[in-house]
């Protein structure tokens, strides 16, 4: 490589771009001035940015109404519904899951203590066949 004038700062240099002959240096500070500053990029304040809701507001109204049929499920099954357990510590578990209208749906609720029901998640199988879970492709 030769050494050539720069056409911004006209001293001898190694030239970094040919149109127009610049410098490395001189070529980075014409970059920096055409470039928008980072605060021009952001167009809306950031009070003004809404936040997304973690629960829409109808999945709202749903939980709402399943705590009310999820007490009185538990207060009408204090014992672990598990064949062989006599837990009082019980917590619900939906036996067809939690979509739509199965969330407040106590035909498909258990009552099961802790321990029953971290088995019957991680053992569907022995789940079904017990009849503490029921596939959800199965017709009601």
């Amino acid at each position: 490589m030769k050494l050539k004038t720069c056409s911004v700062c006209k001293e001898e240099k190694y030239l970094w771009i040919s149109s127009p002959k610049t410098c490395k240096t001189c070529y980075s500070k014409l970059q920096s001035i055409n470039k928008p500053k980072q605060s021009n990029l952001q167009a809306k304040p950031k009070s003004s940015l809404k936040r997304i809701k973690s629960v829409s507001d109808k999945r709202l109204v749903e939980l709402a109404e399943y705590r009310v049929v999820r007490d009185l499920y538990l207060k009408e099954h204090p014992i672990c519904e598990f064949y062989t357990c006599d837990c009082r510590e019980v917590e619900l578990h939906h036996g067809k899951g939690k979509i739509g209208k199965l969330l407040t749906n106590p035909k498909y609720f258990k009552a099961l203590c802790r321990e029953h029901h971290s088995w019957t998640e991680l053992n569907p199988i022995e789940a079904k066949e017990l009849g503490l879970s029921i596939n959800r492709l199965d017709i009601p």
